[in-house]
């Protein structure tokens, strides 16, 4: 029995824009075979022009076919790659993307051209993350990689050079110093202008922070917050570390030590960008079938980066001012006098 789906992916996988499974060919195979389930397809890597796949549910091969029919290549169920994206992101840099939220995408419109064209132009409701395919769902997600903060103006820093005293150890005229070394940082994190998608959704998100007391250090932050105007968060990295010095004490001498502290302060701004990915369904009032087929549905699925395959189409941005303070310990000495 052979069970034929559309090119290159399976109605219930995240990666194909097209599900054909209607309530005739669920209630047939379910017949034939008796309680079979339509399991997640696999990932194939096809060429662009291969236009079914058949499941051979006997042999537990997928049969690839032309669209005139005529047989590309089989692949063994092993053969196959699986790969589930949306599922494996991290949910605190994900959120559900609503109906509405897809409308406010900046490519929208192409999108919706692009189903008219195909599906014809009736009455359909948008509907996105249904429960009844829920590995067929949309999210908004943001930027995965380091958010650069760019420096807003010139930094403002101090250098002083302080006195560590120490503490006298036994009786053997030697004094123990401890002295703080490394690198220190805060960043203040807040919305100055949120995205209109995903509003209220909070995020986490990694902030490059620049060499703002160039010293040679440039550092990361991570912090959640919220895509509402005027959220604000704290964020700090501490790369100090502690270290003792043994010194000792010349005869009618003094001991202490130095160590110089260097402190900047500075604005930035960064953008942290919100893509919408995952399908959207559009559930038709009638049943309607692509330009020269006569296999019509009521539901069909497409998946947003398939259409808008630039990312700026199904993006939005959260404008984010900072406050940045950085400092750094270093020359540390014992001096006795």
């Amino acid at each position: 029995m052979l069970l034929l789906f559309p090119a290159g992916r399976h109605p219930l996988s995240r990666s194909h824009p097209f599900c054909i499974l209607n309530a005739l060919s669920v209630l047939t195979i379910f017949l034939m075979l008796q309680g079979a389930a339509c399991m997640p397809f696999l990932r194939l890597d096809l060429p662009r022009n291969v236009t079914y796949i058949a499941h051979d549910v006997g042999k537990r091969e997928y049969v690839t076919l032309w669209a005139d029919g005529s047989l590309y290549r089989r692949f063994s169920e092993l053969e196959m790659r699986t790969l589930d994206e949306l599922n494996k992101r991290d949910a605190s840099s994900c959120s559900p993307l609503s109906s509405d939220d897809v409308k406010k995408l900046p490519g929208f419109s192409k999108l919706d051209a692009h189903v008219r064209d195909k599906y014809g132009k009736g009455k359909a409701n948008i509907v996105t993350n249904p429960s009844e395919y829920p590995d067929k769902g949309a999210v908004a997600c943001i930027d995965t990689g380091v958010i650069p903060i760019k420096i807003d103006g010139k930094p403002t820093c101090t250098s002083n050079k302080a006195t560590v005293s120490g503490q006298l150890t036994g009786t053997g005229g030697t004094i123990r110093i401890s002295f703080t070394q490394g690198y220190a940082a805060t960043a203040t994190i807040a919305v100055e202008k949120w995205s209109e998608v995903a509003v209220g959704v909070s995020f986490a998100a990694t902030f490059g922070i620049p060499d703002i007391a160039e010293v040679g250090v440039e550092t990361t932050v991570t912090g959640k917050f919220t895509n509402v105007n005027r959220d604000e968060v704290v964020t700090t990295v501490d790369n100090t570390v502690t270290q003792d010095m043994l010194m000792t004490i010349p005869k009618d001498k003094k001991c202490h030590g130095t160590v110089t502290t260097k402190r900047c302060n500075v604005g930035g701004r960064a953008r942290a960008r919100i893509s919408g990915t995952g399908y959207i369904w559009y559930n038709f009032e009638s049943r309607t079938a692509p330009a020269g087929s006569s296999d019509k549905h009521y539901k069909w699925a497409i998946l947003i980066e398939s259409v808008l395959t630039n990312q700026d189409d199904r993006s939005t941005w959260i404008d984010i001012t900072s406050d940045m303070t950085s400092e750094m310990k270093s020359n540390y000495a014992g001096v006795c006098e």
